[in-house]
């Protein structure tokens, strides 16, 4: 279970400096706008918002309240990986050792 947290903080860590570093310097709206002209710009969007769509499917079995579940799925949404890595830490560290817990809620 540790190895599974220092992973999990380890792509939240990663994936904040690299929100931060293509916030700072990318081109925001415009990039993105580059990205969907081209065919394998679209493949990624759909790879991973599929990934992501598949993630937020284990979120909405594993939590208990809708209301909870809907923010984590909304967060995921709108933040993307981000978000996922953040999910998993927070799960690994209330399931305290136990992985049936961390699996299943």
């Amino acid at each position: 279970m540790k190895i599974a947290i220092a992973f999990a903080v380890a792509g939240f860590v990663i994936m904040t400096v690299g929100l931060a570093y293509g916030f700072k310097s990318g081109g925001g709206w415009k990039e993105v706008g580059q990205l969907w002209a081209l065919p394998w710009g679209k493949v990624t969007f759909v790879d991973v918002y599929m990934g992501l769509i598949l993630f937020c499917a284990w979120i909405g079995h594993r939590e208990k309240s809708s209301l909870i579940g809907g923010l984590w799925i909304a967060a995921v949404m709108l933040l993307g990986n981000w978000a996922t890595f953040l999910y998993v830490v927070v799960a690994l560290i209330l399931s305290k050792g136990d992985w049936t817990k961390f699996w299943g809620g």
